[in-house]
C-alpha cells in the first residue's frame, strides 16, 4: 500500500471522511485512531460539526455510509453478513445499503468502450442502444448487437472510478492499521487483512474483462443444458 500522505487527493478524501463520521456522531472513533492530529484537523471541527438527530446510532451508520460513496457502500455491504462484528441493530440497517445510482451520460460510456477497446462504436457495434439498462455505484449496462447479429450487453466502468477507488482503498487500509496499532478489537479481528480481502473482492468486480471470460467458461461449460 502506498503510503499516507504520499498524494494530495488522499489527504483531502481522509479529512472527508473524517468530517463525515464526526457529523454522524462517531467522533470518538476519529479520536481513537488519532485522525484529528494525524491529519491536522482542528479540535473545533468537532465541536462545530454536530451529529444529526433523532437518528439511531446504525442508521447514522447507514447515512454516512452512503454519504461517503461507492467503496463504502461496498463495504457497508460486505459489514452486513459479518455479525462477529456488528451487533443485529447494525446488520439489518446496513442491509438496506443499495447499489443503485442515477447512470452517467451514455455520450460517456461510448467514450469509454471506444478508449479501453481502442474503435468507435460503429464498427464494433452493429448497434449501440444509448438507453441504459441498469447503472451501479461501479458502472453501468447498455444492450448492443454484435456486427455478426449476436446480442449482447456491455457493462461500462464510470468515468475515474477506478482512482477514486483506489485511494479510498488506500485510507481504508491505512483507517485498519491504526485500528490494529490502537485497539484490541482491530488486532482480534485483523482489521489489515480484512482490508486487503475487501479490497481484492472489490477489485475484481472492477475487472469486467475477468468477468466477461468467467461468463464465456460457464457459458461453454453448460452449453446443450436447457435447465441451467
Amino acid at each position: 500500500m502506498p503510503p499516507f500522505g504520499r498524494h494530495v487527493q488522499h489527504l483531502r478524501r481522509y479529512q472527508q471522511i473524517a468530517r463525515v463520521l464526526i457529523r454522524h456522531g462517531f467522533d470518538n472513533v476519529v479520536e481513537q485512531l488519532g485522525l484529528l492530529t494525524r491529519l491536522a484537523l482542528p479540535w473545533r471541527v468537532s465541536e462545530r460539526v454536530r451529529p444529526i438527530a433523532p437518528l439511531t446510532p446504525a442508521e447514522h451508520l447507514r447515512l454516512a455510509i452512503e454519504e461517503l460513496g461507492p467503496t463504502f457502500v461496498k463495504l457497508g455491504q460486505m459489514l452486513s453478513t459479518r455479525p462477529d462484528l456488528l451487533p443485529p441493530a447494525y446488520l439489518h440497517e446496513l442491509s438496506k445499503l443499495r447499489d443503485e445510482v442515477p447512470p452517467f451520460p451514455s455520450e460517456q460510456a461510448r467514450a469509454i468502450v471506444e478508449a479501453e477497446l481502442g474503435a468507435p462504436i460503429d464498427q464494433l457495434f452493429r448497434s449501440f442502444d444509448e438507453k441504459v439498462l441498469a447503472a451501479a455505484s461501479l458502472g453501468q449496462v447498455h444492450g448492443a448487437v454484435l456486427p455478426d447479429g449476436s446480442e449482447v450487453v456491455v457493462k461500462v466502468l464510470r468515468p475515474n472510478i477506478r482512482r477514486i477507488v483506489e485511494v479510498d482503498l488506500d485510507i481504508l487500509y491505512d483507517m485498519a492499521r491504526l485500528a490494529e496499532e490502537r485497539t484490541a478489537f482491530g488486532r482480534m479481528y485483523a482489521f489489515t487483512e480484512l482490508a486487503d480481502e475487501f479490497a481484492a473482492t472489490l477489485r475484481a468486480e472492477m475487472d469486467y474483462v475477468r468477468e466477461a471470460r468467467n461468463a464465456e467458461r460457464f457459458r461453454r461449460n453448460f452449453a446443450g443444458r436447457p435447465e441451467v
